[in-house]
């Protein structure tokens, strides 16, 4: 993963502190190490005490650490641990278990979540879901999982599915430092799509009873689905990368595997970029190109009854209406002051990047978030059709509308806090409570107008359960 990306993923949170600073106009980092240096004094770091002092901390180290040294061991975003080559790990970070299901024998190749079928005998857990074994009448695996239409769970994306969050309150624990370290920043394991992390282990301000996703869901529906979940969703992820080689991470294969439902979110960083204006974002043109590519990769590689899901791009513009008057955690300043700041501090080089990573939806200027939002309609519209007029022999294509805006009106009009569900450390990637309400709605919309997306309840689940669990 280019330093880059990251580094400005996370720009809104790492600049914010410049506002403590007199106008200083356009400001021109150079190096990132030494942008960082400058935030900390800038910030007063050295100053600060009580809550503040680790609030400030918290920050400069999530600029260090992103920003100047980067996160090399992740670059091709497949598991760095990984013996047989089967694109799963046992390991959790650094695009291990918490990005996709462990596999339970590293040493062969031909075992790992979702595989559909194998020679091995019953004592063989060969797509790692648990059921192993059998009695007089056959395997457990033919008994309670052989006639239940098994399927998996991909995400394809960005860092809205990755569930991008820097811990940056105040006394987080090294631990937890840690853990996102190895995991870009991302919480995967709490995502929408893929999370099977409890409410307690998840990011601090979460506001719900419990967590919930996708694949959580259909495990529930039928625990023959356990661990077969993948999460390649990427930082500064835009169609064109994901094209280019981020669909490749993905592993299934046509032939051996059980089918898939890939939720195809793909679109905010064509519309979201640092630079000013909308040169750099796509076309509807160059989004068709860059999307006909992943479609042909999925005909190409996914089972045949597989389904995928064009989710519509994130309704940008709640970013700007939900969080721009609202404070900043820990400091004297108010997102849109942070946004507007941060708009205004080149990178250097020899471009016009700026620190602002959606610096057209992030703007104090309405002409360029309407801007912003018109472009990401001709983007939807795109896939709308794409579904409409597209056929494919292994897979069916749908399209659905992003629930997040939906989700946020909904969400205040309950009496809640909008800002519930934004990340406090740019005010603009949700939650684990958005992510968690994102998982309610995609499923709920998905079972009311396509259940065969999901497939049957498993009525083996309580013998699975009592025998396995």
């Amino acid at each position: 993963m280019k330093i880059a990306l990251l580094g400005l993923s996370l720009a809104l949170s790492v600049s914010a502190s410049y506002l403590f600073a007199p106008s200083i106009g356009r400001v021109n980092l150079g190096e990132p190490c030494k942008g960082c240096d400058e935030f900390s004094r800038r910030i007063g770091c050295q100053n600060q005490t009580g809550i503040e002092y680790f609030a400030c901390q918290a920050l400069v180290q999530t600029c260090e650490f992103i920003v100047c040294y980067g996160i090399p061991e992740v670059n091709d975003h497949k598991p760095i641990e990984d013996i047989d080559g089967d694109l799963f790990s046992t390991i959790f970070g650094l695009r291990g278990t918490a990005w996709r299901g462990e596999d339970c024998d590293d040493g062969n190749a031909q075992v790992y979540p979702g595989r559909a079928q194998s020679n091995a005998g019953p004592n063989l857990d060969y797509n790692c879901n648990k059921v192993v074994g059998g009695n007089a009448t056959g395997s457990y695996e033919d008994i309670f999982c052989k006639s239940s239409q098994q399927r998996g769970v991909v995400l394809v994306g960005d860092s809205t599915g990755a569930h991008f969050g820097p811990p940056i309150y105040p006394f987080a624990s090294p631990l937890t430092w840690e853990t996102v370290i190895e995991t870009e920043f991302d919480w995967p394991q709490c995502s929408y799509s893929t999370g099977y992390f409890s409410a307690s282990q998840c990011e601090q301000y979460f506001y719900l009873n419990k967590t919930d996703s996708i694949y959580r869901r259909l495990w529930k529906r039928n625990h023959c689905n356990y661990g077969d979940y993948q999460n390649t969703g990427v930082n500064g992820a835009r169609s064109s990368s994901i094209s280019q080689k981020i669909v490749q991470t993905i592993a299934r294969n046509i032939e051996d595997d059980q089918p898939v439902i890939v939720l195809h979110q793909v679109g905010a960083n064509d519309i979201c970029t640092p630079h000013p204006g909308m040169d750099h974002m796509s076309t509807p043109q160059e989004f068709y190109d860059n999307n006909i590519k992943i479609l042909n990769w999925y005909s190409q590689n996914l089972p045949k009854g597989s389904h995928v899901v064009l989710i519509g791009i994130i309704h940008g513009e709640m970013m700007w209406n939900t969080m721009n008057n609202v404070s900043y955690p820990y400091f004297d300043l108010t997102y849109s002051n942070a946004w507007e700041l941060v708009g205004d501090i080149y990178t250097g080089g020899n471009d016009d990047r700026t620190l602002n990573a959606c610096w057209a939806w992030l703007n104090t200027k309405q002409i360029w978030r309407d801007a912003a939002t018109q472009r990401a309609g001709e983007l939807n519209q795109v896939l709308q059709a794409m579904a409409g007029n597209l056929t494919f022999s292994n897979f069916q294509l749908y399209y659905m509308d992003h629930p997040d805006k939906a989700i946020v009106e909904k969400w205040v009009a309950d009496g809640n806090d909008g800002s519930d569900l934004y990340q406090p450390a740019d005010g603009g990637h949700p939650s684990s409570t958005a992510q968690s309400l994102w998982a309610d709605a995609i499923w709920n919309h998905i079972e009311s107008n396509w259940p065969q997306i999901l497939g049957p309840v498993n009525p083996f689940n309580k013998e699975i359960f009592d025998k396995f669990y």
